[in-house]
C-alpha cells in the first residue's frame, strides 16, 4: 500500500519518520472531517426534534434552514468541533503510527 508516509520516507524503511509531518497530515483530516460532517449532523439533529414534524426530508430540511437561517448556520459551533476533530485525529493516527511500529519491530 502507498501511503503518505512510504511517499515520505522514499520507500526506505530505514528513515524515521517525522510525527511533525504525519501529525500536521493527521490534523488535516481531522480538520477535513469536521468540515463536511458539520451540515449532515445539523440536518440530522434538526430531522430529530419533535416540532420538525412539518418538514418533509432532508431536502426539505436544508432548503427551510437555508431560507430561515442562512447558509452559515451549517457551520455553527464549527471551532470547538475543529479543535476536538483535529487534534483527535492527531493524536488517534499518530499513537496508531508509533504502535505499528513497535509491533512491527520499525524504528
Amino acid at each position: 500500500m502507498n501511503t503518505h508516509e512510504d511517499r515520505y520516507r522514499r520507500r526506505d524503511a530505514h528513515v524515521p519518520a517525522d510525527f511533525r509531518f504525519i501529525g500536521s497530515l493527521d490534523v488535516i483530516v481531522g480538520v477535513t472531517s469536521a468540515l463536511i460532517n458539520n451540515p449532515v449532523d445539523v440536518v440530522k439533529t434538526r430531522m430529530q426534534y419533535p416540532q420538525t414534524n412539518k418538514l418533509e426530508g432532508v431536502v426539505d430540511c436544508v432548503t427551510k434552514t437555508i431560507e430561515k437561517e442562512g447558509f452559515t448556520n451549517f457551520y455553527k459551533r464549527t471551532v470547538p468541533r475543529l479543535l476536538g476533530s483535529g487534534l483527535d485525529a492527531a493524536f488517534t493516527l499518530m499513537d496508531y503510527d508509533s504502535l505499528r511500529n513497535i509491533l512491527t519491530g520499525r524504528k
